[in-house]
Protein backbone atom coordinates (compact mmCIF):
# COMPACT_ATOMS: atom_id res chain seq x y z
CA UNK A 1 0.00 0.00 0.00
CA UNK A 2 1.60 3.67 -0.23
CA UNK A 3 0.23 7.23 0.36
CA UNK A 4 0.17 9.73 -2.42
CA UNK A 5 0.90 13.66 -1.47
CA UNK A 6 0.30 15.86 -4.98
CA UNK A 7 1.27 19.53 -5.06
CA UNK A 8 -2.17 21.44 -5.60
CA UNK A 9 -2.47 24.01 -8.15
CA UNK A 10 -5.36 25.32 -10.91
CA UNK A 11 -3.34 23.06 -13.70
CA UNK A 12 -3.44 19.98 -11.39
CA UNK A 13 -6.81 20.11 -10.77
CA UNK A 14 -7.76 20.49 -14.43
CA UNK A 15 -5.60 17.74 -15.39
CA UNK A 16 -7.39 15.66 -12.63
CA UNK A 17 -10.92 16.60 -13.81
CA UNK A 18 -9.60 15.61 -17.55
CA UNK A 19 -8.07 12.27 -16.60
CA UNK A 20 -11.71 11.55 -14.11
CA UNK A 21 -13.65 12.57 -17.46
CA UNK A 22 -11.66 10.20 -19.90
CA UNK A 23 -11.66 7.23 -17.69
CA UNK A 24 -15.09 7.65 -15.65
CA UNK A 25 -17.26 9.21 -18.77
CA UNK A 26 -20.22 7.47 -16.79
CA UNK A 27 -20.89 9.53 -14.01
CA UNK A 28 -22.12 13.01 -14.08
CA UNK A 29 -19.46 15.74 -14.24
CA UNK A 30 -20.96 17.28 -11.41
CA UNK A 31 -20.18 14.12 -9.08
CA UNK A 32 -16.73 13.61 -10.17
CA UNK A 33 -15.80 17.20 -9.78
CA UNK A 34 -17.16 16.74 -5.98
CA UNK A 35 -15.81 13.42 -5.49
CA UNK A 36 -12.52 14.86 -6.56
CA UNK A 37 -12.53 17.54 -3.89
CA UNK A 38 -13.58 15.46 -1.14
CA UNK A 39 -10.70 13.18 -2.11
CA UNK A 40 -8.75 15.85 -1.79
CA UNK A 41 -9.39 16.48 1.47
CA UNK A 42 -12.06 19.48 0.82
CA UNK A 43 -15.83 19.50 1.74
CA UNK A 44 -17.14 21.14 -1.48
CA UNK A 45 -15.75 21.86 -5.59
CA UNK A 46 -16.21 25.61 -4.86
CA UNK A 47 -13.64 25.16 -1.17
CA UNK A 48 -11.12 23.48 -3.55
CA UNK A 49 -11.30 25.94 -6.46
CA UNK A 50 -10.93 28.85 -4.01
CA UNK A 51 -8.10 27.29 -1.56
CA UNK A 52 -6.23 26.55 -4.83
CA UNK A 53 -7.09 29.81 -6.15
CA UNK A 54 -5.90 31.61 -3.23
CA UNK A 55 -2.88 29.61 -2.45
CA UNK A 56 -3.41 28.33 0.94
CA UNK A 57 -3.64 24.70 -0.15
CA UNK A 58 -0.25 23.80 -1.83
CA UNK A 59 -0.25 20.01 -1.25
CA UNK A 60 -3.38 17.39 -0.47
CA UNK A 61 -3.18 14.08 0.42
CA UNK A 62 -5.23 11.24 -1.66
CA UNK A 63 -7.91 9.79 0.02
CA UNK A 64 -9.74 7.44 -2.15
CA UNK A 65 -11.87 6.46 0.58
CA UNK A 66 -13.51 9.95 0.61
CA UNK A 67 -13.52 10.24 -3.18
CA UNK A 68 -15.55 6.53 -3.39
CA UNK A 69 -17.74 7.34 -0.48
CA UNK A 70 -19.37 10.58 -2.22
CA UNK A 71 -20.01 8.48 -5.29
CA UNK A 72 -21.64 5.71 -3.63
CA UNK A 73 -24.07 7.82 -1.51
CA UNK A 74 -25.13 9.15 -5.58
CA UNK A 75 -26.20 5.73 -6.35
CA UNK A 76 -22.86 4.44 -8.31
CA UNK A 77 -22.30 1.54 -6.12
CA UNK A 78 -19.44 0.28 -8.85
CA UNK A 79 -17.50 3.13 -8.55
CA UNK A 80 -13.65 2.41 -7.11
CA UNK A 81 -10.90 4.57 -6.45
CA UNK A 82 -8.24 3.77 -8.92
CA UNK A 83 -9.06 5.87 -11.25
CA UNK A 84 -8.84 9.16 -8.62
CA UNK A 85 -5.03 7.73 -7.47
CA UNK A 86 -4.27 7.39 -10.92
CA UNK A 87 -5.28 10.59 -12.19
CA UNK A 88 -3.81 12.21 -8.78
CA UNK A 89 -0.68 10.57 -9.66
CA UNK A 90 -0.26 12.12 -13.20
CA UNK A 91 0.05 15.19 -11.98
CA UNK A 92 2.68 13.84 -9.34
CA UNK A 93 4.70 12.40 -12.24
CA UNK A 94 4.24 15.54 -14.18
CA UNK A 95 6.49 17.14 -11.23
CA UNK A 96 8.56 14.71 -11.34
CA UNK A 97 9.20 15.46 -14.98
CA UNK A 98 9.92 19.00 -14.26
CA UNK A 99 12.70 18.23 -12.08
CA UNK A 100 14.56 16.12 -13.78
CA UNK A 101 14.49 17.15 -17.55
CA UNK A 102 16.31 14.20 -18.55
CA UNK A 103 13.67 11.51 -17.05
CA UNK A 104 11.29 9.66 -19.70
CA UNK A 105 10.01 5.95 -19.26
CA UNK A 106 13.53 4.15 -19.59
CA UNK A 107 15.09 6.06 -17.21
CA UNK A 108 17.72 9.03 -17.89
CA UNK A 109 18.55 10.34 -21.64
CA UNK A 110 18.19 9.84 -25.06
CA UNK A 111 18.79 6.19 -25.58
CA UNK A 112 20.46 4.50 -28.55
CA UNK A 113 19.49 5.41 -31.39
CA UNK A 114 17.17 3.59 -33.56
CA UNK A 115 16.58 1.68 -36.39
CA UNK A 116 13.92 3.10 -39.13
CA UNK A 117 11.29 0.58 -40.96
CA UNK A 118 14.10 0.71 -43.76
CA UNK A 119 17.30 -0.34 -41.51
CA UNK A 120 18.90 3.10 -41.52
CA UNK A 121 19.55 4.86 -38.27
CA UNK A 122 17.19 7.84 -37.27
CA UNK A 123 18.32 11.33 -37.50
CA UNK A 124 19.37 13.46 -34.34
CA UNK A 125 15.98 15.39 -34.55
CA UNK A 126 13.90 12.19 -35.03
CA UNK A 127 15.77 10.78 -31.39
CA UNK A 128 14.89 14.13 -29.44
CA UNK A 129 11.37 13.75 -30.75
CA UNK A 130 11.35 10.07 -30.05
CA UNK A 131 12.60 11.41 -26.38
CA UNK A 132 10.43 13.73 -25.85
CA UNK A 133 7.60 11.32 -26.64
CA UNK A 134 8.82 8.91 -24.12
CA UNK A 135 8.91 11.46 -21.62
CA UNK A 136 4.83 11.74 -22.15
CA UNK A 137 4.71 8.60 -21.93
CA UNK A 138 5.45 8.49 -17.89
CA UNK A 139 2.02 10.44 -17.06
CA UNK A 140 0.12 7.94 -19.25
CA UNK A 141 -2.40 5.63 -16.91
CA UNK A 142 0.35 2.59 -18.26
CA UNK A 143 3.12 4.53 -16.97
CA UNK A 144 1.53 5.93 -13.97
CA UNK A 145 0.34 2.49 -11.97
CA UNK A 146 4.22 1.60 -12.30
CA UNK A 147 5.32 4.67 -10.51
CA UNK A 148 1.97 3.69 -7.86
CA UNK A 149 3.78 0.36 -7.83
CA UNK A 150 7.21 1.86 -6.95
CA UNK A 151 5.59 4.01 -4.20
CA UNK A 152 4.54 1.04 -2.16
CA UNK A 153 8.38 -0.34 -2.33
CA UNK A 154 9.81 2.96 -1.45
CA UNK A 155 7.56 3.65 1.68
CA UNK A 156 9.78 0.66 3.30
CA UNK A 157 13.26 2.46 2.21
CA UNK A 158 15.58 4.66 5.33
CA UNK A 159 17.29 7.23 3.56
CA UNK A 160 21.21 7.58 3.72
CA UNK A 161 23.30 10.71 3.80
CA UNK A 162 25.45 9.88 0.65
CA UNK A 163 24.20 9.01 -2.87
CA UNK A 164 24.91 5.01 -3.62
CA UNK A 165 25.22 3.17 -6.63
CA UNK A 166 25.21 -0.34 -5.13
CA UNK A 167 21.40 -0.03 -5.94
CA UNK A 168 20.84 1.38 -8.74
CA UNK A 169 17.55 1.99 -10.00
CA UNK A 170 17.24 -0.63 -12.80
CA UNK A 171 18.26 -3.14 -9.93
CA UNK A 172 15.68 -1.53 -7.80
CA UNK A 173 12.80 -1.22 -10.21
CA UNK A 174 12.87 -5.33 -10.28
CA UNK A 175 11.99 -5.23 -6.73
CA UNK A 176 9.12 -3.14 -7.42
CA UNK A 177 8.25 -5.53 -10.04
CA UNK A 178 7.94 -8.69 -7.35
CA UNK A 179 6.25 -6.81 -4.65
CA UNK A 180 2.41 -8.05 -3.59
CA UNK A 181 0.78 -4.53 -3.10
CA UNK A 182 -2.41 -2.96 -3.27
CA UNK A 183 -4.24 0.80 -3.52
CA UNK A 184 -4.89 2.21 -0.52
CA UNK A 185 -8.61 0.97 -0.89
CA UNK A 186 -7.76 -2.41 -1.84
CA UNK A 187 -7.75 -3.49 -5.14
CA UNK A 188 -4.93 -5.42 -6.31
CA UNK A 189 -1.82 -3.17 -7.90
CA UNK A 190 1.09 -5.31 -8.42
CA UNK A 191 3.01 -7.43 -8.75
CA UNK A 192 3.54 -6.26 -12.37
CA UNK A 193 6.17 -4.39 -14.48
CA UNK A 194 7.86 -1.45 -13.50
CA UNK A 195 9.60 0.75 -16.02
CA UNK A 196 13.03 2.08 -15.05
CA UNK A 197 11.77 5.72 -15.94
CA UNK A 198 8.53 5.20 -13.32
CA UNK A 199 10.64 4.03 -10.11
CA UNK A 200 13.04 7.30 -11.08
CA UNK A 201 9.94 9.04 -10.69
CA UNK A 202 8.56 7.76 -7.56
CA UNK A 203 11.99 8.29 -5.86
CA UNK A 204 12.26 11.87 -7.18
CA UNK A 205 8.56 12.21 -5.58
CA UNK A 206 8.82 11.00 -2.45
CA UNK A 207 12.00 13.74 -2.22
CA UNK A 208 15.30 10.73 -2.29
CA UNK A 209 18.12 12.65 -3.76
CA UNK A 210 19.29 11.39 -6.71
CA UNK A 211 22.50 10.92 -9.21
CA UNK A 212 22.39 10.87 -12.99
CA UNK A 213 26.17 9.95 -14.65
CA UNK A 214 26.90 9.98 -18.12
CA UNK A 215 29.75 8.01 -20.45
CA UNK A 216 32.40 9.25 -22.12
CA UNK A 217 31.49 9.79 -25.05
CA UNK A 218 28.77 12.39 -22.89
CA UNK A 219 25.38 10.34 -23.59
CA UNK A 220 23.62 9.33 -20.13
CA UNK A 221 23.70 5.87 -18.57
CA UNK A 222 19.89 5.62 -18.12
CA UNK A 223 19.70 4.32 -14.39
CA UNK A 224 21.05 6.51 -11.31
CA UNK A 225 21.71 6.01 -7.78
CA UNK A 226 19.78 6.95 -4.45
CA UNK A 227 20.90 8.02 -1.01
CA UNK A 228 18.83 5.00 0.16
CA UNK A 229 20.25 2.49 2.81
CA UNK A 230 21.95 -0.15 1.50
CA UNK A 231 20.65 -2.30 4.56
CA UNK A 232 16.95 -1.65 3.86
CA UNK A 233 17.38 -2.39 0.43
CA UNK A 234 19.07 -5.43 0.95
CA UNK A 235 16.37 -6.29 3.33
CA UNK A 236 13.48 -5.75 0.82
CA UNK A 237 15.62 -7.40 -2.16
CA UNK A 238 15.68 -10.96 0.04
CA UNK A 239 11.32 -10.45 0.15
CA UNK A 240 11.39 -9.40 3.64
CA UNK A 241 9.92 -6.23 5.43
CA UNK A 242 7.52 -5.41 2.30
CA UNK A 243 4.18 -3.64 4.04
CA UNK A 244 1.30 -4.54 1.50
Amino acid sequence: MFSLAIPLSVEAVKSIKASLTRSMSEVKSSHRCEAMARGLGFRTHASLRAGVKNGVCPQAIVDGEAFVAYLRERRFSDATAPSFYIACAQVAVSFALEKEPMLCWHGIGFGEYQRRSDGSLENMNERHERFYGDRAKLCSPHYVQQFLRALVVLTNVERCKNITSVYGSYRLKHVAERAVSNYPTGEKLGPDYVSNGAFIAAAIHVGFKWRTSTKPNGEYYPNVGFNMSTRSLRYLESGSGMRR
